[in-house]
């Protein structure tokens, strides 16, 4: 059975494992500047978690807006789903204030994270799944596989 990729082996291992091993080597090369540090600055901010961490959410564009099929497809969710998330973080700015917005972004930002990596374990277990199916009771496998990922990243 052929195993599903995002695109193939080769861009799936670099993208996926590549974000993780610049912050290692960012740190490495700056090591100084990482050590004497009980605060990370702006700078440091913008290297490890703009550049690297969130660079997944730029490569998604590739994958909706800027896909002909997918934009068309979805073109009205692909509108209205950022708006609305803009007008309700606006509202909770205005409502809640600085703390409330950046502790509502945190919470969201976990549930995310923990979104991904169930995704990426559905992705990659579809073709075990296939080869199983007439063996086990999948259900109790889907359940067993949501709780490991969610108690794993909430740990």
């Amino acid at each position: 059975m052929k195993q599903p990729y995002l695109q193939n082996a080769w861009f799936d291992n670099l993208w996926i494992t590549l974000p993780g091993f610049i912050c290692t080597l960012i740190v490495l090369l700056f090591l100084p500047a990482f050590e004497h540090s009980n605060e990370i600055t702006d700078t440091q901010w913008v290297l490890l978690v703009l550049m690297v961490d969130v660079s997944h959410v730029y490569a998604s564009l590739y994958r909706t807006y800027f896909d002909r099929s997918a934009s068309k497809q979805f073109h009205s969710k692909f509108i209205f789903i950022p708006l609305f998330c803009f007008l309700l973080a606006f509202l909770t700015w205005q409502i809640g204030g600085p703390v409330v917005f950046w502790r509502t972004l945190a919470y969201i930002a976990v549930f995310h994270f923990i979104r991904q990596q169930y995704g990426l374990l559905k992705l990659y277990s579809r073709p075990l799944k296939d080869q199983l199916a007439g063996q086990i009771k999948s259900k109790f496998f889907d359940y067993l596989d949501a709780t490991m990922i969610y108690s794993a990243t909430i740990y």
